[in-house]
């Protein structure tokens, strides 16, 4: 094709009136041409292999793991309490999740198995809920600090977690003492001073729980939440004065929380302080009496 456009170009510059100029000019264009189709050429070939590079780049991309941003990063858990971090990893492949204890770079785990003689840790995964889970039992105030859940890619991937171990301590709102008239309604709130997850929260008459029946037969009403933080009420309509003593609220792993009621009877205190003022008249009558039949005899 190109010998053909050759010759048609150096055919119309034989035809021009001045010599040799016409074979020259034709002869550059003939090279300008064929410059111009090899440079289209090779820039379509470096389009091509660009869209290839990137293609690919983008693939590789999307076959490398990648971390669930639902995992909660900064986690609080009371001390003895079982803690947990929750690391979820999408499209793994065949790479290995490893879990690293920060402050020492102590390795913990590489896949289900566990590098620490300290049995308190335990690795579980989840296979369907892409979870790689790291478990730890009877939770120290040490174990507070940044954990590192890890993937053996290159370059390295990571995500980072941070473990608060708090003392919990519960809290009753009307103090650690009350006087409560009868037949009036005892009405008692219990709360935990930090907010954590779900952990019932139970109530004691002098170290003896108020279980089911004896609630049922009082009219003990006790009404637990967990939102916006773990909560408990107890309430006794009539109190009466078999209702008084020492109620306390806990929980497991907990620092309890008491108050002493006090449930008195008006009618009785009056009557029994009236009878002392009676008492303590008569005394001081008969005292003055016997004063001044001395004095007059």
């Amino acid at each position: 094709m190109q010998c053909l456009l050759l010759c048609v170009i150096i055919l119309k510059a034989v035809s021009n009136p001045i010599k040799g100029e016409g074979i020259e000019r034709a002869l550059s264009t003939e090279k300008s041409l064929i410059k111009g189709s090899k440079c289209s050429q090779e820039d379509d070939m470096l389009t091509r292999k660009n869209y290839k590079a990137s293609f690919c780049s983008q693939l590789g991309n999307m076959s490398l793991p990648w971390f669930s941003k639902t995992s909660k990063a900064n986690v609080s858990f009371g001390v003895s309490s079982t803690a947990y971090l929750h690391c979820k990893v999408h499209n793994l492949g065949n790479k290995t999740v490893s879990w690293i204890r920060k402050k020492d770079f102590h390795l913990l785990s590489v896949g289900d198995e566990v590098f620490t003689t300290d049995q308190r840790f335990q690795v579980f995964h989840i296979e369907k809920a892409h979870l790689w889970i790291l478990e730890i039992h009877n939770s120290k105030f040490i174990d507070s600090g940044i954990y590192e859940c890890q993937i053996n890619t290159y370059p390295q991937m990571s995500n980072i977690f941070r473990l608060n171990i708090l003392a919990l301590e519960a809290h009753i709102s009307e103090g650690s003492i009350l006087y409560i008239e009868k037949d009036t309604p005892i009405d008692l709130n219990c709360c935990l001073k930090n907010n954590f997850g779900t952990i019932y929260l139970k109530w004691q008459k002098n170290k003896y729980p108020l279980d089911e029946r004896e609630r049922n037969s009082r009219g003990i009403q006790v009404i637990t939440k967990w939102r916006p933080w773990p909560s408990t009420r107890l309430l006794i309509t009539n109190s009466q004065e078999s209702d008084s003593g020492i109620y306390t609220c806990s929980s497991e792993n907990v620092q309890p929380a008491s108050i002493n009621i006090h449930v008195f009877d008006r009618v009785k205190t009056f009557s029994k302080d009236s009878g002392q003022k009676t008492d303590s008249y008569s005394s001081q009558t008969a005292l003055i009496l016997l004063y001044t039949f001395i004095l007059l005899k």
